[in-house]
C-alpha cells in the first residue's frame, strides 16, 4: 500500500508542472519558481501527516522488536556471491536509469516540448518504475532472481538504444523511458531478492543498506555524470552509454545463478 501511495503521488505530481507554472506567473513570479512552491507545500503537509497521525519524534523507549543490536559487536553474513550480485544489480541499474531519466525533461526543453508534455512524459515513466512491482515479483517467484535480472538488463539495453535513436521524437522517448522504468523495476525486486536470499530476516535491514548505499551512489554519479556527458556530446550519447553500462547487468545477473536464486519470495527492498 506504501509504494502503492508512493505512485499515485509521483505520477500526478509531474502533470502539475503546467498549471504550477501558470499560477506562479499569475502572480507576478517566474514561471519555473511555481513547481517549487507546489512541491515545499506537498512536502509540508506530508511532514505533517507524519507528525500528527504517526508520532513521529516522540519518544518510544525500550528495543524496537525484531531489530539485533549491534552493540555486541555483530556485522552480520558476508556478501557472498549472490550478495554482491543482487549489489551489483541494484547499482547498475539505478545508476543506467538516474542518468538517462534526469536529463531527459532538459532534452525535451531543448527540443521545444512544453512542460505539460514534458510531465506527462515523467509520469508515464515513474509509472513503469513503480506500476509492474506485482509482476515483478510473480516473475522473480516463479522463474528464479537470476533470470529476471538479466531480462531487466536487457530491457533497459533496449530502452537506453531506443532513447538514443529517438531522442528527436517525444513520443518515442516517452516509449523509451517506460521501458526504462519497467527494466529498473525489474532489477530492483530481482537484484533485492538476490542481496537477501538465504540471509536470516535479522541480518536482512543490514543487507538492505547496502543496497541503499550502493544505489544512492550510483545515483549520485549517474546524476552528475548525465550532464558532462549531455554537453559533450548531446542526449543520444548519453544513452548509448547507458546502454553500454546497462550491459554489465548481464554478467553481474548470471554471477547470480544458483540455487537460492530460484524459488525465494521477492523480498527485500520493495
Amino acid at each position: 500500500s506504501v509504494l502503492v501511495a508512493t505512485t499515485v503521488g509521483a505520477v500526478a505530481g509531474p502533470n502539475l508542472l503546467a498549471p504550477a507554472d501558470m499560477l506562479a506567473s499569475a502572480s507576478g513570479l517566474p514561471g519555473l519558481v511555481g513547481p517549487y512552491l507546489g512541491a515545499a507545500v506537498g512536502f509540508a503537509a506530508a511532514a505533517g501527516v507524519l507528525v500528527v497521525g504517526l508520532g513521529v519524534g516522540r519518544t518510544h523507549p525500550g528495543p524496537t522488536p525484531g531489530v539485533r543490536n549491534t552493540a555486541s559487536g555483530h556485522t552480520g553474513a558476508p556478501l557472498g556471491l549472490h550478495g554482491l550480485a543482487g549489489l551489483a544489480v541494484l547499482s547498475v541499474a539505478n545508476l543506467v536509469m538516474v542518468a538517462v531519466m534526469t536529463m531527459a525533461p532538459v532534452h525535451l526543453h531543448h527540443v521545444g516540448v512544453g512542460l505539460g508534455v514534458i510531465g506527462l512524459v515523467v509520469s508515464v515513466h515513474i509509472a513503469g518504475m513503480f506500476a509492474p512491482s506485482p509482476v515483478s515479483g510473480w516473475l522473480t517467484d516463479r522463474v528464479g532472481a537470476a533470470p529476471v535480472a538479466t531480462g531487466a538488463g536487457a530491457i533497459l539495453i533496449v530502452a537506453c538504444a531506443l532513447a538514443a535513436t529517438g531522442a528527436a521524437s517525444s513520443v518515442l522517448l516517452a516509449v523509451a523511458l517506460v521501458l526504462l522504468g519497467f527494466g529498473w523495476n525489474l532489477a530492483l525486486v530481482s537484484g533485492s531478492v538476490l542481496l537477501t536470499a538465504g540471509v536470516p530476516a535479522l541480518d536482512r535491514p543490514r543487507r538492505e543498506g547496502w543496497g541503499e548505499v550502493g544505489m544512492g551512489s550510483a545515483a549520485a554519479g549517474g546524476g552528475a555524470a548525465s550532464g558532462v556527458v549531455v554537453a559533450a556530446g548531446g542526449y543520444p550519447a548519453l544513452a548509448a552509454a547507458a546502454a553500454a553500462a546497462a550491459a554489465l547487468l548481464l554478467p553481474a545477473a548470471w554471477h547470480g545463478v544458483g540455487r537460492r536464486s530460484h524459488g525465494q519470495p521477492a523480498q527485500g527492498q520493495v
